[in-house]
Protein backbone atom coordinates (compact mmCIF):
# COMPACT_ATOMS: atom_id res chain seq x y z
CA UNK A 1 0.00 0.00 0.00
CA UNK A 2 1.69 3.51 -1.41
CA UNK A 3 1.59 6.33 1.10
CA UNK A 4 -1.27 8.12 -0.05
CA UNK A 5 -3.63 5.26 0.05
CA UNK A 6 -2.91 5.28 3.71
CA UNK A 7 -3.61 9.12 4.17
CA UNK A 8 -6.58 9.04 1.68
CA UNK A 9 -7.79 6.07 3.96
CA UNK A 10 -6.64 7.79 7.27
CA UNK A 11 -9.02 10.81 6.34
CA UNK A 12 -11.94 9.09 5.55
CA UNK A 13 -12.32 6.97 8.48
CA UNK A 14 -11.29 10.67 10.36
CA UNK A 15 -14.52 12.62 8.36
CA UNK A 16 -16.53 9.12 9.16
CA UNK A 17 -16.21 8.96 12.97
CA UNK A 18 -15.86 12.62 13.70
CA UNK A 19 -18.32 14.46 11.74
CA UNK A 20 -20.70 11.79 10.56
CA UNK A 21 -20.66 9.69 13.66
CA UNK A 22 -20.26 11.88 16.40
CA UNK A 23 -20.82 15.71 14.94
CA UNK A 24 -24.33 14.39 12.73
CA UNK A 25 -25.11 11.48 14.78
CA UNK A 26 -25.45 9.33 11.86
CA UNK A 27 -26.00 6.20 13.27
CA UNK A 28 -26.79 3.62 9.89
CA UNK A 29 -23.79 2.30 8.26
CA UNK A 30 -25.63 2.40 4.99
CA UNK A 31 -25.82 5.97 5.22
CA UNK A 32 -21.76 6.71 5.01
CA UNK A 33 -19.90 5.29 2.36
CA UNK A 34 -16.42 6.20 1.94
CA UNK A 35 -14.90 5.20 -1.28
CA UNK A 36 -11.70 3.57 -2.63
CA UNK A 37 -8.73 5.68 -2.77
CA UNK A 38 -8.61 6.18 -6.47
CA UNK A 39 -12.22 7.79 -7.17
CA UNK A 40 -12.22 11.42 -7.84
CA UNK A 41 -14.40 12.31 -4.53
CA UNK A 42 -13.66 10.92 -0.91
CA UNK A 43 -16.88 10.41 0.55
CA UNK A 44 -20.61 10.21 0.36
CA UNK A 45 -22.97 10.38 3.23
CA UNK A 46 -26.64 11.18 4.04
CA UNK A 47 -28.00 13.06 6.92
CA UNK A 48 -31.28 13.26 8.72
CA UNK A 49 -32.34 16.84 9.82
CA UNK A 50 -33.72 17.98 12.52
CA UNK A 51 -37.39 18.00 10.20
CA UNK A 52 -36.77 14.18 9.55
CA UNK A 53 -35.83 15.46 6.01
CA UNK A 54 -32.71 13.44 4.48
CA UNK A 55 -29.96 14.91 2.81
CA UNK A 56 -26.93 13.81 0.63
CA UNK A 57 -23.73 14.57 0.59
CA UNK A 58 -20.07 14.23 -1.37
CA UNK A 59 -16.79 15.79 0.03
CA UNK A 60 -13.89 15.93 -0.74
CA UNK A 61 -11.10 15.56 1.79
CA UNK A 62 -7.60 17.59 2.26
CA UNK A 63 -5.78 17.26 5.46
CA UNK A 64 -3.32 19.63 6.38
CA UNK A 65 -0.03 18.55 8.13
CA UNK A 66 -0.41 21.80 10.82
CA UNK A 67 -2.57 23.56 13.59
CA UNK A 68 -5.59 25.81 12.58
CA UNK A 69 -5.25 28.52 14.42
CA UNK A 70 -8.11 30.33 15.82
CA UNK A 71 -10.18 31.53 12.89
CA UNK A 72 -12.28 33.81 15.31
CA UNK A 73 -9.59 35.61 15.94
CA UNK A 74 -8.20 35.62 12.12
CA UNK A 75 -9.67 34.73 8.38
CA UNK A 76 -7.57 32.49 6.93
CA UNK A 77 -8.13 30.98 3.74
CA UNK A 78 -7.87 27.52 2.02
CA UNK A 79 -6.89 26.36 -1.83
CA UNK A 80 -9.74 24.21 -2.97
CA UNK A 81 -8.77 23.43 -6.88
CA UNK A 82 -11.10 24.12 -9.93
CA UNK A 83 -10.69 20.51 -10.99
CA UNK A 84 -12.28 18.91 -7.66
CA UNK A 85 -15.09 22.34 -7.60
CA UNK A 86 -16.21 20.81 -10.73
CA UNK A 87 -15.82 17.16 -9.49
CA UNK A 88 -17.76 17.76 -6.23
CA UNK A 89 -20.46 19.93 -8.18
CA UNK A 90 -20.92 16.89 -11.34
CA UNK A 91 -23.51 15.11 -8.87
CA UNK A 92 -26.73 17.60 -8.48
CA UNK A 93 -28.26 15.34 -5.81
CA UNK A 94 -25.69 15.38 -3.41
CA UNK A 95 -24.24 18.68 -1.84
CA UNK A 96 -20.89 19.16 -2.35
CA UNK A 97 -18.53 19.44 0.70
CA UNK A 98 -14.97 20.86 1.18
CA UNK A 99 -13.45 19.18 3.98
CA UNK A 100 -9.75 20.26 5.78
CA UNK A 101 -8.58 17.93 8.39
CA UNK A 102 -5.96 20.40 10.53
CA UNK A 103 -3.24 18.37 13.02
CA UNK A 104 -4.37 20.42 16.25
CA UNK A 105 -7.75 18.17 15.60
CA UNK A 106 -9.57 20.43 14.40
CA UNK A 107 -11.93 20.16 11.11
CA UNK A 108 -13.23 22.88 8.60
CA UNK A 109 -16.16 21.78 6.60
CA UNK A 110 -17.59 24.35 3.76
CA UNK A 111 -20.58 23.66 2.41
CA UNK A 112 -19.98 24.69 -1.11
CA UNK A 113 -23.61 25.29 -2.57
CA UNK A 114 -23.65 28.35 0.37
CA UNK A 115 -20.75 30.01 -1.20
CA UNK A 116 -20.78 32.46 -3.95
CA UNK A 117 -18.03 32.03 -6.27
CA UNK A 118 -18.08 35.12 -8.48
CA UNK A 119 -17.57 36.88 -5.19
CA UNK A 120 -14.39 34.97 -4.89
CA UNK A 121 -11.20 35.45 -7.09
CA UNK A 122 -10.03 32.45 -9.80
CA UNK A 123 -6.20 32.37 -9.21
CA UNK A 124 -3.77 30.06 -10.63
CA UNK A 125 -0.38 29.00 -9.54
CA UNK A 126 2.61 26.27 -10.48
CA UNK A 127 2.74 23.45 -7.70
CA UNK A 128 3.67 20.04 -7.67
CA UNK A 129 1.17 17.67 -9.71
CA UNK A 130 0.59 15.44 -6.45
CA UNK A 131 1.39 16.10 -3.04
CA UNK A 132 3.09 12.92 -1.64
CA UNK A 133 5.23 12.31 -4.20
CA UNK A 134 7.43 14.43 -6.60
CA UNK A 135 6.17 14.07 -10.00
CA UNK A 136 6.91 17.33 -11.31
CA UNK A 137 4.45 20.41 -11.33
CA UNK A 138 1.70 22.18 -13.13
CA UNK A 139 -0.48 25.21 -13.54
CA UNK A 140 -3.32 24.73 -10.88
CA UNK A 141 -6.93 26.60 -10.56
CA UNK A 142 -7.89 27.37 -7.33
CA UNK A 143 -10.38 29.56 -5.17
CA UNK A 144 -9.11 30.26 -1.94
CA UNK A 145 -12.14 29.53 0.61
CA UNK A 146 -12.54 31.52 3.71
CA UNK A 147 -12.76 30.32 6.64
CA UNK A 148 -15.02 32.51 8.90
CA UNK A 149 -17.91 30.85 5.80
CA UNK A 150 -16.97 26.83 6.99
CA UNK A 151 -17.89 25.02 9.66
CA UNK A 152 -15.43 24.31 12.80
CA UNK A 153 -15.59 20.98 14.50
CA UNK A 154 -12.97 19.90 17.20
CA UNK A 155 -12.55 16.49 17.88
Amino acid sequence: MTDYDRQEIRDREIIKKCVCENYLHITNPDYIQVTETNNRVDIYFTATTTNNKEVAYVGEIKERKYPLSNPNNKVTYWMLQLDKLEELKKNKEHRPLYINIFSNNIILVWDLNKLDFSMLEKKEMELKKTTLEDTGTKVKHYFDLPSNMATLIKY
